[in-house]
C-alpha cells in the first residue's frame, strides 16, 4: 500500500489502491436447511462507501458520490482513520447488524468505551495487528472520536441516497424470500455479485486475507447494499450468526427503480428471464442472441450463469451449439408462471 495522500481540512484524497488477492469460502452445507434472512441496516453500505472513498479497496462507487463525500468529510478526523479501510477489514462493534435508526447507532459507536475497541480489534486481528491500527491502539478515545465524526458527516451525505432506495430493497427482501421458499435459493446465491461465485454448498467471497469458515447451525443474513458496483462486506465469524452484503440488484444513480412484478424476472434478473423464456425449444447460441437482440459475448455470459444454476445445458453439434431448457428449468418455469 503506497503512503496516505495529503489531507486537505475540507477535502480528501484517496491513497493508492490495495486490490483483493483470493476468496473467502463460506461452507453453507444443504442449502434446504439454511436459514436466511434479508437484513439492510444503512450502516453496512455506508461503511462500503467509506471504504472506497477514502482509499481503501474499490467498491465501484459512483464518482459523484464519493465526490460528495469527500467535500463534505472532516479532513482530520478522516487523516485519523483513512488508514483502517485500506484494508477494508473493521472490527465488528463499528459495523453493528442492528434494526435500530441510524442516529442511534452512531451514538451507540460513539459511545463504545475504548476497552471494547480494542477488544473488538483482538478479536479479528488476535496476533499482529498491522501497524495501521497503532494509533487506535494507542488512543482508542481519540480515535472513536474521529471515526464517529467522518461517519455522521457521510451520512448527512448519504441520507437521502439511502431513503431513495427503499423500493428496491424492499422488492429485493421479496426475491430472496420467494427464493426460498421455491428452493431456488442456488440461484440467488450464484449470481450475488460479479466477485461472488457459489458451487457446490461453498460460497466463495472476494478477500485479501481470504480463510475458510463453515456456516454450521448459524442463521445466514443477507445484506443488500446501496453502495456500488462491486461492493463487498461481511462477516463470518460472529458466533451467533454470518452476514454477507452484495450490491442490491438494480440501483443506479441515474435509474428508477424497476416496476416488474414478474416473479421470474425479479429472482433471475430481466435478461436471464428473457433468455430462459425465449428457450421454448432447443435453440443455438446464435439464433438465441439474435431472438433476444444480444450481443454473442453478453449472450455466452448469461447463459454461463444460466448453466451454473442448472438450468440449461449446451451441446454442441458440428459448427454449432444447442441449448436446451432443463427439467429444473421447465419446473421453474411452471411454478412461478
Amino acid at each position: 500500500m503506497g503512503e496516505l495522500a495529503q489531507v486537505r481540512e475540507k477535502t480528501w484524497e484517496p491513497a493508492v489502491r490495495a486490490v483483493p488477492a483470493g476468496r473467502t469460502r463460506l461452507v453453507l452445507g444443504d442449502l434446504d436447511a439454511v436459514q436466511v434472512r434479508v437484513v439492510s441496516p444503512p450502516i453496512t453500505s455506508l461503511t462500503a462507501i467509506l471504504v472506497d472513498a477514502v482509499g481503501g479497496p474499490r467498491q465501484g462507487v459512483p464518482r459523484a458520490w464519493t465526490t460528495a463525500l469527500r467535500r463534505d468529510l472532516p479532513g482530520a478526523a478522516v487523516a485519523a482513520v483513512a488508514a483502517q479501510f485500506e484494508h477494508g477489514l473493521l472490527p465488528d462493534c463499528l459495523t453493528p447488524m442492528s434494526t435500530a435508526p441510524m442516529d442511534e447507532q452512531l451514538e451507540r459507536i460513539a459511545d463504545l468505551s475504548p476497552q471494547e475497541l480494542v477488544d473488538s480489534i483482538d478479536a479479528i486481528l488476535p496476533d499482529s495487528p498491522p501497524a495501521s491500527w497503532n494509533t487506535a491502539l494507542r488512543n482508542p478515545t481519540s480515535w472513536l472520536a474521529h471515526y464517529t465524526a467522518v461517519l455522521t458527516a457521510a451520512w448527512r451525505v448519504y441520507r437521502p441516497i439511502w431513503a431513495a432506495s427503499t423500493p428496491l430493497r424492499e422488492r429485493e427482501t421479496e426475491r430472496i424470500g420467494r427464493a426460498a421458499v421455491t428452493g431456488t435459493l442456488d440461484l440467488v446465491l450464484s449470481t450475488l455479485a460479479q466477485r461472488t461465485t457459489y458451487a457446490d454448498g461453498v460460497l466463495h467471497l472476494p478477500d485479501a486475507l481470504p480463510y475458510r469458515s463453515d456456516l454450521a447451525n448459524r442463521p445466514l443474513h443477507l445484506v443488500p447494499l446501496v453502495a456500488g458496483t462491486r461492493a463487498s462486506i461481511f462477516n463470518l465469524d460472529d458466533p451467533t450468526q454470518a452476514w454477507i452484503g452484495y450490491p442490491v440488484p438494480g440501483f443506479t444513480p441515474t435509474t428508477p427503480a424497476p416496476t416488474t412484478t414478474d416473479v421470474l424476472t425479479l429472482l433471475l434478473g430481466p435478461v436471464r428471464a428473457t433468455l430462459l423464456r425465449t428457450l421454448e425449444t432447443p435453440t443455438t447460441m446464435g439464433a438465441l442472441a439474435h431472438r433476444t437482440s444480444l450481443s454473442p459475448s453478453r449472450t455466452t455470459y448469461h447463459c454461463t450463469h444460466l448453466t451454473t444454476a442448472g438450468l440449461i445445458t449446451r451441446t454442441r453439434t458440428g459448427q454449432s451449439v444447442q441449448v436446451h431448457r432443463t427439467p429444473r428449468a421447465e419446473a421453474l418455469l411452471n411454478l412461478l408462471t
